[in-house]
Formats: structure tokens, sequence, C-alpha cells
């Protein structure tokens, strides 16, 4: 029969009550008398923690469980074991009770009696509601509730728990017990004991986010009330940005000081312009990679970010404070807006921003109206009243009138000066005229002084004369007379230089002295001298005047030296301190100047010479007032300490700053490699490590180690057998990655290598006495596959030889032949190193020409051939080159061979018959730049290298040589602690984990662990008929199993016989399999060491069902004959059910199971990936291929239904984004400017105007005559007749033709012929007739 038939709910409905949220009191309550659960071999569980450490005899025993979530309840009692499950709900006041043994609703009469020992007035935690579980003459056990809190949590802390409890009879003094328990290995221990006669008791020294029990025991009562809760966690450190752009932010944080929580909160805010947040977001971020970025974020977006470690346990979440951040929002806001420079009509405001990529103006109001805008970080306000305060806002604006920031400046004008200053010298008497009139504000400042320029008074009137007794007749006076406003903004002095005279009145001037000016009577000669700065110092500073300020002194001595350098006397400071000034927000540096021609003796200079000295400078940034120095440059810290790094301070040094670390912190910059900085690298008692590639450093500081022991000591690394290097600030070592050095400990595992440093420190032996010892240990983790690419150099000298080969008589050329680290020929090995098989050597041999006129010449590589020894006419040779012409199978030329000054080869490395290592040498030819270098090597190679004995008859030109190489042998089996790093490159064949039994962990287990997993219902009826078999498989590594049918659960746990720490693991993966249906047969298999699982959860990786019920069948095949196929192929066991497919099988066959499954489910053939790996099976057969590259082997599988995606007809292209906004169109002023029209007169503008009006206006009636002569323009005819080919042109006969038309007519007249005359002869005719007769 089924279980589930016996199981029950019981629901109870809890009266309603009003208040708070949570007004009720839930508990649990049990009475153990005469300790019956202990002699019984009882216990009693809630969530599977034991209580039965908790509980005290005689008394009501309650615990507090939590509301909404389920609470597991067991009791073992009497050899019955007996389950509920708990679900309260505040909301709905009810609780709900599911288990196989119904609760009672009444108490039985021993349960009566137990509880009539209760007092009245005492609390009982169940007193309402209550439901009572179990029952029996010594023992019951029941679930309630109270409204009356008989404890209560009223703070907690990361450390500390503050708890408040009912006193009954609040008017007597009772002591009270209190107990802090914790859980430890299952059950609750208890961490802390204590009695008090308060009803409040505080715990501190707590760890946090940790979760207690708290019980308190109290005076005059029968009940002993426990409290569970956890405790705050910390809060998260190094919050911070580490990469900002305009479209993503990214943040990283470690973890809290304990390293104990459960996930972050991070709350995003969003900032306007005004720093006010107008939205909160919140993220949930439960991964362990302490990072977040946010992507695709809008343009314009200020954010700010606050960090919270959480910390939970049931219901109960417990938050840790806030770690604030102020994201990008601190790149765009104004800082430092202020007043540069003033004018009687104008101020200039000055302002910085860290970053001005997102703000694309800045903005400048004055008195609430928008009066300009700028790129730049300063602007003027001209056109204003003198001696005047204006409110200046200035507002960064991003993109479309986004606002960044604002910040808003009281400004003010100064005064345009006195002027017409005069000396009447009948009174002795200054006269003035002001600028200003009726003006309250101003005041007039003047300063008199001697020619030489030494001050004899200085203050201020409000009227504009000044009288001037007791001057000296006829001696030169300097008097200078200003403006003020308010005392802070002066004008320009006017200077007037003067001869005294004698007045006509005599006034004591001690009585008109201020007493400012009496100050200026002491001797300034013994007190030196007084510079006033415009910063205070920091705290810290103020409380230690050790470590930090004597960087500081030796930067203000410095820069005082170089002040006074044009001084008559060379001078030597000597800085008394740096105080506080009265002023706030100031300090003064008091120091005395001597004369630095005597070192021998402290010869102080003169006072008054040298403030007469720096006066004289006119430097705009140093004044001198009533014989102090007043340096009135910027306050750089108040802007760059956000540049100066962690535990660091900013300090002020005269026209710069100073970053240095904090008290209790160390620079170590200059011990580490770092990319040049001007900052310190601050830690804490100067310990610092730096883990690279060749060398591991660490440290610690001096001043640290002597306060910790009271007294000089003695450091020792590695027990003395490596050095330790000192500094007046640190102890630091330097060691090389080579374990056997300096005796370093070297630990191997499968994945990592960790060499560690330890530091011992101890008092020397002057101390007789010595209590304590510190022991600091660097650890350096690298990983396998790290060493696995690092060159390992041996204990051998590296040869490159360079040989000499004479051209002519006067000329010799060098050769070279270097072997580099790859075919780029860039980097050439400088040390002996040491290379596998499958590595491929380059060499190159080249020629040296020195620029000489045998530049032309050729170089040719006849031979090559590699011996055991340095000496290259070694008996046993290595041919690889002979004659030009390779003898290798894998030698191959990288460049023609004679037909440049450089030849370069490459061949694969291997090894010679002795092991030792290789040494390679090339026997080279020079040849002209008109003779034939070049080598016609036959098709058939020659044979494959052989160690022969050969002697070399031919001419040698040169011979180079370069080595030592040596192969990396393969092992068998060596113990890991001498295991070398190049002994980690391979696993021997046939090699296999040793079998871990219980002599490799004889003590067994410190701790329980368990797992368990659910599996559906139809797999109950199998697991009860397999599970005795799981039961024995599991019980030879001393697992325990238990099988919950009507829970639906199957749980492994560890017992105190457990060895092998791995054996729960591998029983949960077991457990997992079976639920998944996998035969026990199968899921088995996992216990072996060399077998593993992997189960892949496929149900979300297609959205569409019906197209992932298709993928999941194309993976299993007709008949399953894929799925078989695959199996056969990686030696695993698939199965595919439901939405998972479980795989069990050796680590690579999983790896290709799950590529293959992945891939199907991503509409790629299974057939492809099995095609694939049946050519690997093939491949791995043959041992000459096993080491190479397969690509060429494997086939490419293409998509052919690609279809090309359409492009649009129209193309938007996007613009570039600028900050900066689009350039002004041309206003109709700026564009007569640049014609020169805005000079001419008006009468001229209009006429130029008209005459262009009478233009337009001719050309649109000329335009409209031509639209209408269109109308009377006749259209083209067409031809009536055909246009006939037009003859060809001949020349005519015009005589024939006229003979033809005289025969015509004479034919048509009926007319005798007519003969025709001869044509009258010309006389040169009758002279040619005559000749002729006078010859015959």
């Amino acid at each position: 029969m089924n279980s589930l038939e016996y199981s029950f709910v019981f629901f109870i409905l809890v009266p309603h009550s009003f208040g708070r949220c949570y007004d009720m009191f839930f508990s649990i309550c049990w009475l153990d008398k005469e300790d019956a659960l202990n002699g019984l071999n009882g216990n009693l569980w809630l969530n599977g923690t034991s209580l039965n450490s908790i509980g005290k005899v005689g008394r009501v025993t309650s615990v507090t469980v939590s509301p909404v979530v389920e609470n597991k309840v067991a009791l073992q009692y009497g050899g019955i074991a007996q389950r509920w499950t708990l679900t309260i709900s505040p909301r709905t006041k009810v609780i709900k009770i599911t288990g196989r043994h119904k609760p009672l609703e009444h108490p039985t009469n021993a349960t009566k009696g137990f509880l009539e020992l209760l007092d009245p007035t005492e609390v009982f935690a169940c007193e309402r509601g209550a439901m009572f579980l179990h029952q029996d003459e010594n023992f019951f056990l029941a679930v309630g509730h109270t409204l009356r809190f008989p404890i209560k949590l009223e703070s907690r802390s990361p450390s500390m728990l503050l708890v408040s409890w009912l006193v009954n009879d609040p008017e007597n003094v009772y002591a009270h017990m209190v107990t802090l328990y914790h859980i430890e290995m299952g059950s609750y221990s208890s961490f802390a004991e204590d009695t008090t006669t308060l009803d409040h008791y505080r715990f501190t020294a707590l760890d946090p986010c940790s979760r207690y029990m708290v019980c308190v025991e109290i005076a005059n009562t029968h009940s002993f009330t426990c409290l569970s809760t956890i405790s705050e966690p910390d809060i998260p450190k190094h919050f911070e940005v580490t990469s900002w752009n305009s479209s993503s932010i990214s943040l990283a944080w470690d973890c809290p000081e304990n390293l104990k929580y459960s996930l972050f909160l991070l709350t995003i805010f969003y900032l306007n312009g005004t720093d006010h947040i107008t939205e909160e977001a919140e993220l949930w971020l439960a991964d362990d990679s302490f990072t977040f970025t946010m992507s695709d974020l809008p343009p314009c977006v200020r954010l700010r970010f606050g960090l919270q470690t959480v910390c939970q346990s049931g219901l109960e979440s417990r938050y840790s404070r806030m770690a604030l951040h102020k994201g990008n929002s601190d790149f765009s806001n104004i800082y430092l807006l202020r007043q540069t420079s003033f004018g009687p009509n104008n101020y200039t405001l000055n302002w910085e921003v860290k970053n001005t990529s997102s703000i694309s103006v800045f903005r400048v109001y004055h008195e609430g109206a928008l009066h300009g805008t700028t790129l730049l970080t300063t602007h003027t306000v001209a056109g204003l009243l003198p001696c005047q305060k204006y409110q200046a806002k200035v507002a960064a604006v991003c993109g479309d009138n986004v606002l960044m920031s604002a910040r808003t400046v009281t400004a003010q004008t100064g005064t345009r000066g006195v002027s017409e200053l005069r000396y009447r010298s009948s009174d002795s008497t200054a006269l003035w005229t002001p600028s200003l009139t009726h003006q309250q504000v101003v005041a007039y400042m003047y300063e008199l002084s001697l020619g030489n320029g030494s001050i004899i008074e200085s203050s201020s009137v409000s009227n504009t004369e000044l009288p001037l007794p007791s001057l000296e007749v006829g001696k030169s006076y300097v008097l200078d007379v200003w403006e003020e406003c308010d005392s802070l903004w002066g004008s320009e002095p006017s200077h007037l230089n003067f001869e005294g005279a004698n007045s006509t009145f005599k006034i004591d001037v001690r009585a008109i002295q201020s007493p400012q000016s009496e100050g200026l009577q002491v001797d300034f000669d013994n007190i030196g001298l007084r510079m006033v700065v415009p910063w205070s110092l920091p705290d810290d500073l103020q409380d230690d005047l050790s470590g930090s300020t004597d960087k500081l002194d030796q930067i203000f001595k410095a820069k005082l030296e170089e002040l006074l350098k044009g001084f008559d006397q060379p001078v030597r400071i000597e800085l008394d301190g740096l105080v506080p000034a009265d002023e706030p927000g100031r300090t003064v540096v008091v120091f005395k100047s001597f004369d630095a021609s005597n070192p021998q003796e402290n010869i102080p200079l003169p006072v008054d010479d040298q403030l007469s000295y720096i006066s004289s400078l006119n430097r705009s940034e140093i004044s001198v007032k009533n014989g102090v120095i007043y340096w009135d440059g910027p306050n750089l810290c108040a802007f760059k300490q956000a540049f100066c790094p962690r535990k660091s301070l900013c300090i002020n040094t005269l026209g710069s700053y100073l970053c240095v670390c904090q008290d209790g912190y160390y620079d170590v910059s200059s011990f580490i490699d770092m990319p040049a900085a001007s900052h310190p690298v601050c830690k804490d008692k100067g310990l610092f490590s730096q883990c690279l590639d060749d060398v591991m450093r660490g440290g610690i500081a001096k001043a640290y180690l002597t306060s910790l022991f009271g007294g000089k000591v003695e450091v020792k690394l590695n027990d003395g057998q490596c050095p330790v290097k000192e500094t007046d600030v640190l102890y630091y070592f330097h060691t090389s990655r080579n374990p056997p050095e300096c005796g370093i400990e070297k630990k191997v595992n499968k994945t990592h290598i960790v060499l560690q440093n330890s530091l011992s420190i101890s008092l020397t032996r002057k101390h007789t006495i010595s209590r304590q010892d510190l022991k600091v240990v660097w650890k350096c983790i690298y990983p396998r596959y790290y060493v696995r690419n690092t060159q390992v150099v041996t204990d051998m000298e590296w040869l490159s030889s360079l040989s000499f080969v004479e051209f002519n008589s006067s000329v010799q050329l060098g050769l070279t032949m270097y072997l580099f680290k790859d075919e780029s020929y860039a980097h050439a090995y400088t040390d002996a190193v040491e290379l596998q098989y499958e590595d491929t050597l380059f060499f190159q041999v080249a020629l040296l020409d020195n620029r000489s006129f045998a530049s032309n010449v050729l170089l040719q590589v006849e031979s090559c051939w590699a011996t055991e020894s340095a000496d290259p006419q070694d008996a046993v040779q290595a041919v690889l080159l002979k004659e030009g012409c390779p003898t290798d199978n894998t030698f191959r030329w990288l460049s023609v061979n004679g037909l440049a000054q450089r030849s370069r080869f490459s061949i694969q490395m291997f090894q010679m018959p002795k092991g030792l290592p290789l040494y390679f040498h090339c026997l080279t030819n020079i040849c002209g730049q008109k003779e034939n270098c070049t080598k016609n090597c036959a098709s058939q190679q020659r044979p494959k290298r052989s160690a022969g004995q050969t002697n070399r008859q031919e001419k040698q030109a040169a011979i180079v040589s370069a080595g030592p190489l040596t192969i990396n042998m393969r092992v068998k089996s060596i113990h890991p602690s001498n295991l070398d790093e190049s002994e980690l490159l391979t696993v021997p064949d046939g090699w296999k984990e040793p079998a871990f039994t219980r002599d490799d962990n004889p003590r067994g287990m410190l701790e329980e662990s368990s797992f368990a997993t659910l599996f559906p219902k139809y797999r109950d009826a199998y697991l009860k008929e397999c599970w005795p078999l799981v039961e024995k498989a599991l019980g030879e590594t001393h697992i325990k199993a238990s099988l919950d049918l009507i829970e639906g659960s199957m749980s492994v746990s560890t017992t105190k016989k457990t060895f092998d720490p791995y054996a729960i693991v591998k029983a949960r993966d077991l457990i997992k399999l079976l639920a998944r249906s996998v035969p026990f047969e199968q899921a088995v298999r996992i216990l072996q060491d060399d077998v593993a699982c992997d189960i892949i959860k496929i149900g979300t990786l297609v959205r569409n069902r019906e197209r992932f019920v298709k993928r999941r069948q194309r993976l299993i095949g007709p008949k399953g004959s894929t799925l078989k196929a695959l199996e056969l192929l990686t030696n695993c066991y698939v199965m595919v059910q439901g939405n998972t497919v479980s795989a069990l099988g050796p680590y690579n066959g999983l790896k290709e199971v799950r590529k293959v499954v992945m891939e199907t489910m991503k509409n790629i053939h299974p057939i492809y990936n099995i095609k694939t790996l049946m050519i690997k099976q093939e491949l791995s057969k043959d041992p000459d291929l096993r080491t190479q590259n397969w690509e060429r082997f494997l086939p490419k599988f293409r998509h052919k239904n690609l279809s090309k995606r359409k492009e649009p007809k129209k193309k938007s292209v996007k613009k570039e984004y600028t900050p900066f906004p689009p350039s002004q169109p041309e206003s109709k002023v700026d564009k007569e400017l640049a014609t020169g029209e805005f000079f001419l007169r008006e009468s001229v503008k209009r006429r130029k105007k008209m005459e262009e009006i009478k233009v337009q206006q001719a050309e649109a009636l000329s335009k409209k005559q031509e639209e209408r002569n269109k109308a009377f323009i006749p259209p083209k005819e067409k031809p009536l007749m055909k246009k006939t080919a037009k003859a060809p042109t001949e020349q005519l006969d015009i005589a024939a033709i006229k003979d033809k038309v005289k025969k015509a007519k004479t034919k048509k007249l009926g007319a005798p012929p007519v003969i025709p005359l001869p044509p009258p002869s010309s006389t040169t005719d009758k002279k040619k007739k005559k000749k002729a007769k006078d010859k015959g």
C-alpha cells in the first residue's frame, strides 16, 4: 500500500490580533523529565540540526521557528522515529502540520502536571494554540505561539547581538543565566555563557553572517527560552568602478572581511543634474565573479551605486551597511567653482570637471539669466557695476538640454582705484580722489615704505585724506593706496614717490598705531621667519609628525632655499615645524635661515634683508605683510585628493601636491614592478607580494616589526637558506621560481603548482627573554599549463658562435648562427633551453658585411649537422643538410638558399643516441654577385637523419654553431615532491591514479557532509527494489544512504568511518543518476575513480516545443542508432529522458557527448560530429599521427541553405555622435560684415537693393515673354514628297551636250547636215605651219 495514505495535513487557525506584521512568537516547546530523552538514546532535530544539547532537564525549553518557510521537526524517542513539517503563515494566521502522527489538541494528565509547575505570570512560549506532537510520562513536545514575547532581539551588528527578556519580579534582583550556541557538526554547541542581573545582555566578538541560538534561563522560573537569529553581515570591500565609457560602466568588489555572505544587493540610483534621485533599481547578484557591467546605457545618464552584503537563513535576511560609490556621476560634476579674477566691471569664473567627454557645453548664468555658453572651464562676465555682489551659476549640459551638474557661487566686482594721488607738504598729508562716491563698503588701504622697500606702516582709512606726521625731511618715501570692497577685492594700487617735509603740527604716532602694528616691534631674528599657507594639514599629520612629515619637511626646505637662491649670501634652511594658524583653514610654516658658507655654526641671517629680497621678487603668489610671508597659491589638495591612491593623504607643497601613505601604511612602489607612476603604493604593515614569470617578491615593514617585538629583530627567509635584503623602511626578498634555490617549498597537484617562502622573525640574541615569534608565509600559485609554456633554463652556457671568412686580402666578413623562438624571427635564444619532440627549431645563418664594398656578396649554406658536444668535428654526427640539399624530411627552407646574405630554415626537434644536449653546426660558402650559388636538389630526398661517423674533406669557408638544446623526456613515475616542472607536460601511457585508502586519511572526516535529491513518482517502485544494492555499494566507502518515499527524496551523508573525502561527491552523482531514470547497473559505475557523469539540461535550449521534440528525437536516431554510435565512439553511457541527457563515462568522452548534444539542440545534425569522431578514432591509432595536427583530415561542414539577407533599398547611415553642438548659422549682420555692406550708408544700401529688384524683375519679365512667344511658334510639318537619294555628282561635258542638242534640232527640221567650220587658228599655230613648210 502506498505510504502516502498514512500521512495527514492538519491546519490550526490562530486567533487574529492587531499590531505589527509579526506580532506572534511561534515556537516548539518540550520538557524532558529525568533526562528521559538521552536515557532512551533519543534526539530532537529542527531543520536537520540537533537540539539535544540545548534542553534543560526539568525545565520547559522553547525554540523559535521561522514563519512562512517549512520547518522540519524530527523526534527519535524510545526506538521510534517521528517527523513533522511545520508551515506557519502569519498573514493568514494558520499553522500547517504535515506528518504521519497526528498531533493532539489537548494535553494528557502527565503534561498538565508539567505545565502546572509554571507560574501564572510566567511566559510559556506555546501557551496559545498549542498542539502536542508527542506526550508520555517523562517527555512532551508541542508547537504553539504567544503574544507576550518572552525573549526579544533588540539590536544587532556584524559582531554583536543585544537581547532582552521579561522578568516576573522586577523589584527583586536575581541572577539570570544567558547562553549563546552556534552550529557545529550538525548540532548546537555552547559558544558563550554568563550570568547577569539585568533584563538584557549584549554578546560581542561574534562572526558576521552567522547563525546563533540565544537562550535565557530566567531566575525563579521553570522555563528555558531560546531565540534563533543571525548576525549582521560585513560590508563588501574595495567597491570601485573599473572601467567606464559613454555606453557602459563596470564595477568590481571583494568579499567581506570574514568571507561569509549569501548574495549581494546592488542598488542603482539614477540622478538628475541637482544630484536628486529620480529612480532606483535593485539587482540581486548571486554569482561569485564579484563584477557587474551595465551596458547599453542611454546617453547623458548619471548613475550612483550602492552595494550591500545579504545574509540569508530561512526567511530571515539581513543586510549590511551600504557601500556607496559615485559611479559616473562624479565624472560630470562641477568642482571648485570659484572667482579667480575681477575688475571694476567684470569678474571671471573658473571651475573643474574630472571628465568632459559627456558634457556638450557649459552654460553660465548671471543673476538667474543665461549670459553665455562655453566649452572651456573658464568664463568672464563683463558690463557690470563696480564693487557689487552677484549670483553666478554654471551648468554642465549633455546632449539635447540634459542637465548633468550645476553649481552656484557669489561673485563680486572690484573698484577702479583711486586717482590723483598727491602729497601736501604743508601739513604732510596724502590726498586722493576716489573712484566711487557714497559707497559705504569701500575702504582705502595704504602702505608706507622707505625708498629701499622697508615697510613702515600699513593700515586702512575710511576718508580720502591720510595724515603722515613725523616724516624725516628730505628722505624718500613710497606710498601705495588702493580701494577694497568688503575687505576682499582690491583695486590696483596707486603709486606715489615723495620726500618728507615738516608739518605744522605734531601727532603722537603711537596713539594711532593699530594693535597689529605693535607686533612689528618683535625681533624676528630670534624667532625666525614665518610663512602662512592657505590650507590646513591633514589630521593624521597633526597627530603623528614622525614618518610622513619627513618627506614634507625636505620638500618645504627645498622650496624655501629655491626662493632665497638669489640672496646676497648662501642660505641654509632649518624647518622648525608646521603649526595650525589662528585663522581656520591655514597653516604656519616656521623656519630659520642660516649662513650656508659656515656649516659648522648656525649664524642666522638678517630677517629684514630676507623679507626685502622676497618682496622684491614680485611673484604673484607670494606677498610680505607685517613681517610675515603669505603664500597665495591654490589649494591643490582640495580637488587632487581623488587622484591620490587608497590609504594615502594629499599634502600641498607650495605650487604642487604630494601623496604620502597614512599612518601604519608604507610605500612599496620602489620594490615591485609596476607601470611608471608618481603616486605611492601603500600597503598595510608594508606587507606586499608579487608573483612574476621568473621571480617572486615579498616584504614587510621594519617599523611594524620593531613596534611588535619591542626591540631589534632577526629576520630569516626559509630558515636562513636565502638572504633577506634590508632598507631603512622594509625587509624584502627576491627569489627565483627554481624550487631548489633558497629552500623554497613546492607543492604540486593536478592543476597548479604552489611555491612557498617563509619569513621567520624573532628578537636578536641580545635579548635573553623572548615571548613571541612571527612567521609570515608568501605563496605563489601557478597553473600547470603556465609552466608548460615557460622556458626551462639549464645550468649550461649558450653557444652562439661568430666566425670570420676572408673575402679578399683586406676584408674579413663575419658569420653568425642564431636559434629563434618562432617563425617571426623576432626573438632569439640566448640561454640553454629544453624543448620537446613536437617543438620546431628555427635557425638563421647570416653574413655580416660591416657595410663594406663587399655588401653585394651572397651566402650559401653548404651543409648542416648536429653533434652532442660543442666540437663540430665530433665523430658522431646527425646530418641534416648535405651539399645544399636536405637529408631530413622535416627540414624546411624558409628562404632561398644562395640568393641573399642570410638563410633561414626550420627542423623538428630530435634526440641523438647518448641523450646529451645537442649542438648544431653549419658549413657556409661565400659567392660573388654573378656566381650561381643555388642548388638543384633531386626530387627524391635522401634518407632520414642518421647518426654515423663522417669525415669532411671538402674545403670549409667557415663553420658556425649554436646550442645547447636538450630534449624533454617523458618519465613513468616520479614522486610529486621531487617532480620537476619539465616533467609535468604529459601523462605517461598506462598511468593510473592510485586508489585512495584509509592509510591516506586515517583520522577520517572532521565534519558531516550530506546531499539530497528529489525523484519523480514513477521511480518509487524501481528505487524501492534496488535500494538494498545502493546501500551495499555505498557501504564500501562508509556512506549512509536513505530513501524517503513519502517526500520522494534520496539522501546520502558521511559517517564517522568515512575516510575518502570525494566519496560523498560520487554518492551524490549516483543518486542524481538514479533520479533521472539511469539503471542501477550503469549508475553504480560512477563510484569508480576513472568514471564521471554529466547531466545536460536541454529543456531551455529550444523555445518551440515541437522543434525541441524533433531535435531530441534526432539525437536518439531511428531505433536508437545515433545514440548507440555516440556511445561506441565516446565509451560513455547516454540516457535521454525528458528535458535532460545523462551521460556516464570517462572525462574525454563526456566532453564530446556534451558537444554533440549542445550542437544537436542548435540544429546541427549529430551525424556530422559522429563522422568527425570516427575519423579522430582512426587517426589516434597511428602513432606517427597521434602528435600532429588533424585539421587537414577532419571534414569541414558548411550550411548550404543559408539565404543572403536582402539589403534595404535605402540605407540609413547613422551620423557619428559628437558631444559638440553644430555650428551656429551666420546671421544677417555677419553676412553684411563679410561682404562689406554693413559699412555702407543707408541711401546706398537702398539704391543697391532697388537695382537688384529691377534686375530680378527684368529676368522674370523676359522669362514670361518667352513663355508667351512659345504659343506663336508653328510646329514642324511633315514633307509631302519623299526625299530621294541625290545622284552622285559627276563632272559634265558642256560642249558634248551642246553638240547633241544641235544634232537633235537638225533632225527635227529635215535640213541638210551642217559641216562645222574649223576654229580660227592663232598666230602661234600659223608660225608653226610656216616653219614646217620651210623645212620641207
